[in-house]
C-alpha cells in the first residue's frame, strides 16, 4: 500500500494500438519505482481512477 508521501508523479499515459486508444495509470514513487496499471487491472477507465486519486489527495500537489 502506497502512502501520499510514497507517491512523486501520478499521471495518465495515453497512446493507440492496433487503432484503439490505450490510457495508463502510472505512479511513480520517491524509491524510484514505476507502477503501470491497465483498465483491465484497475476495472475502470484510468481517467476515473486518476479523478478519484486527486479527490483523495493523493495526486495535483
Amino acid at each position: 500500500m502506497l502512502r501520499r508521501s510514497d507517491i512523486e508523479v501520478i499521471r495518465i499515459t495515453e497512446f493507440r494500438r492496433f487503432g484503439r486508444r490505450v490510457r495508463l495509470l502510472e505512479i511513480d514513487t520517491v524509491d524510484g519505482d514505476l507502477l503501470v496499471f491497465t483498465r483491465w487491472d484497475l476495472g475502470t477507465d484510468p481517467l476515473h481512477v486518476l479523478d478519484a486519486l486527486t479527490a483523495a489527495g493523493f495526486a495535483g500537489r
